[in-house]
């Protein structure tokens, strides 16, 4: 069987293809990298902050019911502590009719895949809406806690006051 492509036109067409891929890529790459520089940003105005909260905002959701039990994937947009740090994270997460979640995979934002970083952008302004809420409600605990804390050494201070004047 003899091939109808001569091996030049084959060989120029395979060059211009290569070309091609080595121009997009270096175009790609560059937007990337300007893209990861600019969510690195982000993360760096919200760390200044920290909140010392974790909020999570979800990007996706789907559901697979091809056979009893069903499983709901969903993609998820975070602010939280990975692999030791506080940052921007994503992860995908299952859960299951009977109420089970698992992580199935998680990223600080910028070594997430692509596609994901992508569709999380957008949903930043949401996630530091969530933040916000998430550090008011904790400071309320807090501050609640404090004063009960507060109570409590007035409490015990007087009681050790006293019994250290009974000896």
């Amino acid at each position: 069987m003899s091939l109808s492509i001569k091996p030049d036109s084959h060989s120029t067409k395979l060059q211009t293809s290569y070309q091609n891929l080595a121009e997009a890529a270096n175009t790609l790459n560059a937007a990337s990298d300007t893209f990861g520089s600019a969510a690195n940003t982000v993360e760096e105005a919200l760390n200044k902050l920290n909140p010392g909260v974790t909020a999570w905002v979800t990007l996706s959701t789907s559901m697979t019911q091809e056979d009893a039990p069903w499983e709901i994937f969903e993609e998820r947009l975070g602010y939280g502590k990975a692999n030791g740090r506080w940052g921007l994270t994503l992860c995908t997460v299952t859960k299951n009719e009977k109420g089970e979640k698992e992580i199935k995979d998680s990223w600080l934002f910028n070594d997430a895949p692509r596609n994901l970083r992508l569709k999380a952008i957008e949903h930043v302004p949401a996630l530091i809406e969530a933040l916000a809420r998430e550090a008011a409600q904790t400071a309320r605990k807090v501050s609640d806690g404090a004063d009960f804390a507060r109570q409590l050494a007035v409490s015990i201070s007087a009681v050790a006051h006293a019994k250290g004047n009974r000896r």
